[in-house]
């Protein structure tokens, strides 16, 4: 199995001696039992890559499904494989990238040194179910900023279970482990006028196989919800001093001012509460006018 904390990690160093170029990357790999995943990279922004497949055969049913994404901003992936009976072999991943470079600039600040703030979600699920045999998963999320001529900023997830594995859930801001429910907020010191280098990457993998004793085995590492970049949020120069009147120019025409993760779902009774209330304001609106198309009466006009 890949060590992709060790590919994550890497990342955030790369990033900091390599300027990012605007592109974006998309694989899948594996197998399910006699079914092989076509090995096609795409790199077109927001095309999807999945694959799907249930292979049975006299001893053992195999199951393999791989699905990823990438565009500007947003990574997805997952990969889950599943298995049962003597011999069962399923294993598969993805891999999901993207990179750009920008810029800032501002009347009279070309040159000079600032700030910006942005944020990074990077939600996930994993499980593994019935473990018997050689069953583990890695799943591995980074985002890394490399400002000119200042060291590189970056987030990174990364998730590792199995038989054969020490389960390990982690998450670092640069070389600092932090909670991997905290918000991921980051302060970035720039330069006005000078490219900022961006990168996004995302790995999931899956194994599992069973030997003669046969069993059951389910893996799921899913990224499919998953890293998003939140958007700049605010500008400011060297003192701290907010900018307004800043510009942002990026090789691929991406606005990185952009927050591209999706809205969050209200909870249920949340739902509720908010649709009764609706109701009730309808419901008032109706008796507001139905009164006002009444005629006027007195009390008594012999009703």
């Amino acid at each position: 199995m890949k060590s992709m904390f060790a590919t994550a990690l890497s990342l955030l160093v790369l990033t900091a001696a390599v300027p990012a170029q605007a592109g974006v990357r998309t694989s899948i790999y594996g197998w399910a039992a006699t079914a092989k995943v076509p090995e096609d990279p795409s790199q077109c922004p927001g095309c999807v890559k999945e694959f799907s497949r249930t292979v049975t055969r006299s001893e053992n049913t195999n199951t393999l499904k791989v699905y990823a994404m990438a565009d500007y901003g947003v990574l997805k992936g997952s990969a889950t494989a599943s298995g049962s009976g003597q011999g069962a072999d399923a294993h598969g991943g993805v891999e999901a990238l993207f990179m750009d470079h920008f810029q800032i600039d501002a009347p009279g600040l070309t040159g000079q040194k600032g700030y910006f703030t942005a944020q990074v979600t990077m939600p996930f699920a994993t499980s593994i179910l019935n473990p018997t045999g050689l069953i583990g998963g890695e799943l591995s999320m980074a985002l890394a900023l490399n400002p000119y001529n200042n060291v590189s900023e970056g987030y990174s997830v990364f998730v590792r279970s199995g038989v054969a594995l020490d389960s390990l859930i982690l998450a670092k801001h640069n070389d600092t482990e932090v909670s991997v429910d905290a918000p991921m907020i980051m302060k970035v010191p720039f330069f006005y006028g000078f490219p900022i280098g961006i990168q996004g990457y995302l790995t999931a993998d899956v194994t599992g196989q069973l030997g003669r004793n046969g069993g059951a085995f389910s893996v799921v590492m899913d990224g499919a919800h998953s890293l998003y970049w939140g958007g700049i949020s605010s500008v400011t120069d060297s003192a701290g001093n907010a900018v307004a009147s800043y510009t942002l120019a990026s090789d691929s025409g991406t606005d990185w001012t952009r927050n591209f993760a999706p809205p969050p779902v209200p909870e249920p009774t949340t739902a509720l509460l908010m649709y009764g209330g609706l109701g009730l304001l309808a419901c008032a609106a109706v008796v507001r006018r139905l009164r006002s198309e009444m005629p006027n009466q007195r009390p008594d006009a012999g009703y």
